[in-house]
């Protein structure tokens, strides 16, 4: 039996729903169906009357490269590599259970993986807000490496393996307990290592979770706990203490920022912890930088914005409003590219408004959504929009 090219491993808990439309995206893809391409679904006892588990068994008997396991008890982060030692495949990629795969996705990890075989670098599908697969990808060290990642470093959607790389794999859960385990592997590989790959296409977009929880200790597993996993690279000569500053500036402008407003304007669909002052928390940490004031003036202009663009998804300086089953995207004031101001849109149309700037370069075309997962992205080539529907 041919080894598959590529194993997409899903470890999933309690998220049937999601974890349906996850698998959606992947089968439509005409790559799904070649010999190249598997789906490991590794349930970690979700306690949700069954409904993972039907799902599992459902799809795993209906199209024979869709693998479902069930753990006997919840192992927590312990079922990331669990659901990679489940997998065939040569290149071995983890998966969030709630993310939606762009078309062409699957064709472009292959691709990856065929160009990468011999060379075998870490490969990091890094899956940027606005889509980067202009720029050319390079072998580079750990600390280039982590300069390019940064934050993004903790997200187990951009994490891969080589089969190569997979031995003992159920022994090797360190850091698990600090909820980063894929951080602590990334480092290990490093040091066997040093050269990975990160790639710039975005691959996959995000559904948002209803009534999600927030601030489980984000800033014990996203700041401390992360640190604590890079400091031994730092001693090691790995890692350079510059990169560990910019990756904790990048931390609390682009990440504790956007959680912070959330938490302090309680906006709505998303479950608050009680009695945690989760922003007074993060200032606490960031305190003694020499950037601490800069923040908190941007933090009082973010604030001061209407409660509900803190939560709204932003593309190129759009904002999106959702309503029923057409979608209202709020024009800039001046294109991105040349900083021209923009002419009035006009009446709507019923399929596209147009916008261009005032030099006629640069055109942005808005189109009503059709379903509840259409995306824009920007194409830096020619500045316009375009909607890709999964």
């Amino acid at each position: 039996m041919k080894k598959p090219l590529l194993s997409i491993c899903i470890p999933t808990w309690n998220r049937s729903e999601y974890l349906r439309i996850c698998l959606d995206s992947l089968i439509g893809q005409p790559e799904f169906f070649t010999e190249d391409v598997e789906i490991i679904i590794s349930d970690n006892y979700s306690p949700d009357e069954g409904a993972t588990e039907t799902l599992g068994k459902e799809y795993a008997e209906k199209y024979e490269n869709i693998y479902y396991f069930r753990n006997e008890s919840c192992i927590e982060d312990k079922n990331f590599p669990m659901a990679l030692s489940r997998a065939n495949g040569i290149l071995r990629k983890l998966s969030n259970d709630s993310i939606i795969y762009r078309p062409g996705s699957i064709a472009y990890m292959c691709g990856m993986a065929r160009k990468y075989i011999k060379e075998k670098p870490h490969l990091f599908f890094l899956n940027p807000r606005v889509d980067q697969s202009y720029k050319k990808p390079k072998v580079v060290d750990f600390d280039h490496f982590m300069r390019r990642t940064s934050f993004h470093a903790t997200w187990i959607g951009s994490f891969a393996m080589w089969d190569t790389e997979c031995e003992e794999l159920l022994d090797d859960t360190g850091a698990c307990e600090l909820k980063l385990w894929q951080v602590w592997k990334l480092c290990r590989m490093f040091e066997k290592r040093n050269a990975g790959v990160v790639l710039y296409k975005r691959f996959a977009d995000n559904q948002r979770l209803v009534n999600r929880l927030l601030t489980y200790n984000h800033d014990q597993v996203f700041y401390t706990n992360f640190m604590t996993i890079l400091k031994p690279e730092i001693k090691s000569g790995l890692l350079s203490r510059s990169c560990v500053k910019k990756i904790e500036r990048d931390l609390l402008f682009d990440f504790f920022t956007n959680w912070m407003l959330l938490w302090e304007l309680q906006i709505s669909g998303y479950t608050f912890t009680e009695n945690q002052d989760f922003k007074q928390r993060v200032l606490d940490i960031y305190k003694d930088k020499p950037y601490y004031r800069f923040f908190l003036i941007y933090y009082r202009f973010l604030k001061f914005w209407p409660k509900e663009a803190h939560w709204k998804p932003q593309w190129g300086g759009r904002s999106v409003e959702e309503t029923g089953n057409t979608i209202r995207l709020h024009t800039p004031r001046w294109c991105i590219h040349c900083r021209c101001r923009f002419r009035s849109p006009g009446n709507e149309r019923d399929h596209q408004e147009i916008a261009g700037c005032k030099s006629g370069n640069h055109r942005m075309r808005l189109v009503k959504r059709c379903t509840a997962q259409t995306r824009y992205d920007l194409l830096p080539c020619s500045g316009r929009y375009q909607t890709i529907s999964s």
